[in-house]
């Protein structure tokens, strides 16, 4: 009988203790009607060899949106801003690692800043536009 209960407790255990390792993040607009799913986010920031700074997102999903596009800022001292395509497969899946920014002034390498980016997801003549931020950044 002790074999048994010790099984069952351990059992239990191991099923109380399970983590789940799903990360997704859905976002959907008001109507229901168009969403996207990141499964992986990751931003990183970098100093060039000529002391540019960029930062960079990596991204995967899904989505049931016809086209998506991500902000995208050049260099921060000039103001450029343009929305890039984000590949979709047939599927409708992506991954992407895409230049959100570059800075050509002088960076820190101590001092840590946040950034930003928009993902636009269309559908029809609906759009759906959710915000991606970063951590804490140092280049």
């Amino acid at each position: 009988m002790k074999p048994i209960i010790l099984f069952i407790s351990l059992f239990l255990l191991f099923i109380s203790c399970s983590k789940s390792t799903d990360t997704s993040v859905v976002y959907a607009n008001a109507k229901g009607n168009i969403s996207i799913t990141f499964t992986s986010d990751a931003w990183t920031a970098a100093k060039t060899s000529a002391g540019i700074g960029t930062v960079n997102l990596k991204i995967a999903g899904s989505t049931n949106g016809e086209r998506v596009t991500i902000t995208t800022y050049g260099d921060l001292s000039d103001g450029l801003i343009s929305d890039d395509i984000v590949k979709l497969d047939s599927k409708l899946n992506f991954n992407e690692s895409v230049l959100i920014s570059t800075k050509s002034t002088e960076v820190s390498t101590t001092v840590a800043f946040k950034a930003s980016t928009d993902i636009k997801v269309y559908r029809g003549d609906d759009v759906l536009i959710v915000t991606l931020k970063s951590g804490n950044l140092t280049y």
